[in-house]
């Protein structure tokens, strides 16, 4: 317990000391609405742009926006630390990931589709009688067949009075 505690205490007074150092983070941002979108006087506002200034509020460091025009010259920058972070919404690639860190995202999206609204007892008559409905349903009968038949096979023997004689038991 003692060794973790004092490796907290070494992290936090190492990062306290890297921020004494150089009080200003330089972050690259590239125009991506909503994330980040650059005002009339230049000044960058958006989703990610709020997003840090939570987490500046507890670093206590003054942050100075650099503006890139592509994704490309952005991610350059964050290779070549002309830049301490980004904080643009990046897809992650393997060939990324090798020359870059990410961080857990904050923003997760799903894909949604749209349509309009139509009848909703046309839609149901239309899936009542589509191919998928109807081969649904054979591929039922046919199991079930199948299994009554094995079942027929085996019990006709066993309980006559059940099944009837003859093939006329299958039905039954």
């Amino acid at each position: 317990m003692k060794k973790i505690l004092s490796t907290g205490l070494f992290f936090l007074f190492a990062c306290s000391f890297t921020f004494a150092q150089d009080s200003t983070l330089t972050i690259g941002v590239k125009e991506a609405p909503p994330f980040v979108q650059f005002n009339a006087s230049g000044d960058a506002t958006g989703l990610s742009i709020d997003f840090w200034d939570l987490v500046d509020d507890n670093l206590g460091v003054s942050v100075e926006y650099k503006r890139y025009e592509s994704l490309n010259d952005l991610i350059g920058a964050v290779e070549k630390n002309e830049v301490d972070l980004s904080i643009n919404p990046v897809t992650v690639t393997d060939q990324r990931m090798e020359t870059i860190d990410f961080s857990q995202p904050y923003f997760i999206s799903g894909t949604a589709m749209v349509r309009k609204t139509g009848n909703r007892w046309l839609s149901f008559f239309d899936n009542l009688f589509s191919q998928q409905f109807f081969s649904a349903v054979a591929v039922l009968l046919v199991v079930i067949f199948i299994f009554g038949f094995l079942i027929w096979i085996f019990e006709r023997r066993a309980n006559p009075d059940q099944f009837g004689k003859g093939w006329k038991g299958i039905g039954d």
